[in-house]
């Protein structure tokens, strides 16, 4: 029992669920919590609910790809995986920006997208079993995660509403916390990669499970509360 503790990162993280079951939760999540605000809003034929939900599916996608690694091949559970959640990401970013009056071109949003999976692409050229890639990756979807939070902000002082608030409320602890796992891979005091049984990647799955549902829900319920408002308005 010398130099144990009665409770130790790893033991929290293999005792209550593994990493990539973690992860694959979080993918899950990502991928129907989308499809469940596009059913309830699609007579709506909002641009922004597309781009949001469409971006949701596509960056579930992507992480249930990621934690096929070692069991698929790496072009697709890396390459692919990373392309999706890129992508997925910033899909979400154009619908909220869609909604403040400020959506990016199409050149802009692909240039966007190529440039932070060229730059892992090369990270994965330069050192395939270091950690460069992994940082530029963690780093750049903490940062979509951070522009998420932000234009949901924006929206809420725009729209009046709790509901935008709370989509902030969930991507910002999701950012913080890859930024986190980022500085101790840097620092090397933590392996690269969220599919370790760590505490921070654990963390990272569960913010992610946390941005999946709250994220989702808020985002629903912006354009419910924006609807009761109108039928008010008629009303009167």
């Amino acid at each position: 029992m010398s130099g144990s503790t009665p409770f130790s990162r790893q033991d929290f993280s293999l005792d209550i669920i593994d990493a990539r079951t973690a992860f694959l939760v979080m993918g899950l999540l990502y991928f129907l919590m989308p499809l469940m605000v596009w059913l309830a809003l699609r007579e709506q034929k909002n641009p922004s609910v597309n781009l949001w939900c469409a971006g949701g599916e596509i960056f579930g996608l992507g992480m249930l790809l990621m934690t096929l690694r070692n069991h698929a091949p790496e072009w697709l559970t890396y390459d692919v995986a990373a392309l999706l959640s890129f992508a997925g990401s910033l899909l979400r970013i154009q619908g909220l920006k869609r909604e403040l009056g400020t959506p990016m071109g199409a050149g802009r949003l692909s240039t966007v997208v190529g440039a932070i999976w060229l730059g892992y692409e090369a990270g994965r050229v330069i050192s395939p079993y270091g950690s460069i890639h992994y940082i530029w990756s963690t780093s750049s979807l903490a940062g979509l995660s951070l522009w998420v939070a932000w234009l949901s902000h924006l929206l809420a002082k725009k729209e009046q509403t709790d509901r935008a608030r709370w989509i902030s409320n969930a991507y910002l602890p999701l950012a913080v916390v890859m930024l986190l796992h980022v500085v101790q891979v840097v620092d090397g005091d933590a392996m690269p990669g969220v599919l370790n049984d760590d505490y921070l990647p654990m963390l990272i799955a569960l913010m992610g499970i946390l941005s999946a549902v709250l994220g989702n829900t808020s985002f629903l319920g912006v354009f419910v509360e924006r609807g009761s408002r109108q039928q008010v308005q008629a009303a009167r």
